[in-house]
């Protein structure tokens, strides 16, 4: 038997860029993140990502909201901050405006469909004259 082969490691974005840029948020972070330094010894750089990746679906303005209470109620646990902005805050893209884009690419093809079947059929009459 051979050596086993190693797994491709994920390319996670540094954690000090993960916290340059959450500290860009407010300055408040800074306090928060050493919190979840403290607390979450082995697995703050993971909470720290997830914080991040909030940012995707929700404003800048509602993660610090949900930071802020869950500061004051000692929680430091990501998945605990994306429920509360989950229940207390409008994603960032909303069913509605996705539900429009879908709408619009469907008359869009549509009409290409109708304006590609014109044409053929103009140039099939073109061609027998």
């Amino acid at each position: 038997m051979g050596k086993p082969q190693k797994t491709a490691k994920k390319r996670d974005v540094p954690i000090a860029d993960v916290i340059s840029r959450l500290q860009g948020f407010a300055p408040e972070m800074e306090a928060y993140i050493d919190q979840v330094k403290r607390h979450k010894r082995s697995s703050w750089r993971h909470h720290l990502r997830r914080l991040l990746a909030l940012k995707v679906n929700y404003h800048v303005d509602d993660i610090l909201l949900a930071v802020r209470r869950a500061g004051q109620y000692k929680v430091f646990d990501a998945g605990t901050i994306e429920g509360f902005l989950e229940n207390n805050s409008e994603p960032r893209y909303s069913a509605i405006l996705s539900f429009r884009l879908l709408l619009l690419f469907s008359l869009l093809r549509f009409w290409i469909y109708r304006c590609s079947y014109i044409i053929t059929h103009y140039l099939k009459t073109l061609q027998k004259t």
